[in-house]
């Protein structure tokens, strides 16, 4: 569908320019652009955040959505809090 290659196109420049300026990406995209990317390049994203980058599709996209909230999960034991 052309209009997810478009979204994806999008989501990709945002995350590699944040990766240009800054070395990593900072920032986490839009949830509707997050269902158009692929799980390596969540994981990826996960990994520059500092996010748990493990699971389900489903699973990665929650825990950034945490991270755009500014709650990240403590891995340790599994329970959140605020940034």
């Amino acid at each position: 569908d052309i209009w997810v290659d478009r979204d994806v196109e999008s989501a990709r420049q945002s995350i590699m320019a944040q990766v240009i300026k800054q070395g990593r990406a900072t920032q986490v995209p839009p949830a509707a652009l997050l269902e158009n990317l692929t799980v390596l390049m969540l994981r990826d994203l996960c990994a520059d955040l500092g996010v748990a980058k493990k699971g389900k599709k489903s699973e990665i996209i929650g825990r950034l959505e945490l991270c755009r909230q500014g709650i990240v999960e403590e891995e340790t034991r599994g329970k959140y809090k605020r940034k």
